[in-house]
């Protein structure tokens, strides 16, 4: 849903040109953990950490188990022209998104409750989708269809670019029940401490949480991966430990509260991995769990 961040785009435009309409929260994940055309790289275990081995994962660890999102509807009506679906997950949320280029972009959003604009008002109306009424808004160069549906989630679409609300609307009234899976996840996981689950992925980043911030959160937390990009310089780390894992230089930095690690894969790519302060891992388990990464490009 729109809970992502200043998002926007597809594969070739500028980052902030493509995925217009994911929430606030995302856009900036999206800007701290932006990930993109990065080529398969799996990061092995550091020969300098010698209290972990690859051999069997202790209790504490378990391969992951979990479903990739699937948006729940599908388009019975696209405007024409050539755009491959997208599908993010944010917590107990689904957006699912169509990119035309030129910063026309199509989302639809299966929200679970409190339902937001991310876009200012200029106007507003009422209007029905199928048979729900709906509320209209407009503003320049976006309009949003908002409605609820029967079993009291709530639906949303909306057009940025150059759409009408005519093509909003006729989008919004021909998504229907299906399955939209999300394709190839942006990392695998060899293994991922017990408890944790999927939170929210994109297409460049992934959050891992407990079942109950998984189910009831949409904004990404827990403990995060991403791979940065030249377009999104970080700042320099305050007062990193320097680690190595799978022969890779790594910067590891903890704050009173989380912390991060970033991994130089080269070629100006860098791995981020971010946690929160209730994400139990030390420093060794920080490393262990990178060194199981591997990231699709």
């Amino acid at each position: 849903m729109e809970r992502y961040a200043e998002l926007d785009g597809h594969a070739e435009p500028a980052p902030e040109d493509q995925h217009i309409d994911l929430t606030p929260g995302e856009i900036r994940l999206r800007r701290l953990m932006a990930a993109g055309g990065v080529a398969a790289v799996v990061i092995g275990l550091a020969v300098g950490v010698p209290l972990l081995t690859r051999s069997e994962p202790p209790a504490q660890w378990n391969k992951p188990d979990w479903a990739e999102p699937v948006f729940p509807f599908q388009a019975s009506w696209l405007p024409p022209g050539r755009a491959e679906p997208t599908v993010f997950r944010s917590g107990p949320d689904r957006t699912l998104q169509y990119y035309y280029g030129d910063g026309n972009v199509l989302t639809a959003e299966w929200i679970a409750r409190d339902p937001t604009w991310d876009h200012p008002k200029t106007e507003e109306h009422a209007a029905v989708v199928g048979d729900r009424p709906a509320t209209v808004r407009t503003a320049p160069g976006r309009i949003g269809v908002l409605w609820q549906l029967a079993d009291g989630r709530w639906m949303k679409a909306n057009g940025s670019g150059g759409w009408t609300e005519q093509d909003v609307l006729r989008f919004a009234g021909g998504l229907q029940p299906g399955s939209v899976p999300s394709g190839p996840a942006p990392f695998s996981f060899a293994e991922v401490p017990q408890g944790l689950t999927l939170q929210n992925q994109t297409p460049w980043s992934a959050c891992l949480a407990t079942p109950e911030k998984a189910n009831t959160v949409p904004a990404p937390t827990g403990l995060c991966v991403s791979v940065l990009e030249p377009t999104f310089p970080s700042e320099p780390l305050p007062d990193p430990q320097p680690v190595t894992v799978g022969g890779l230089t790594a910067q590891y930095q903890k704050y009173p509260v989380g912390g991060e690690m970033r991994l130089d894969l080269g070629g100006r790519r860098t791995l981020m991995i971010r946690w929160e302060g209730d994400i139990r891992l030390d420093r060794d388990g920080i490393v262990r769990f990178a060194s199981g990464i591997t990231a699709a490009g």
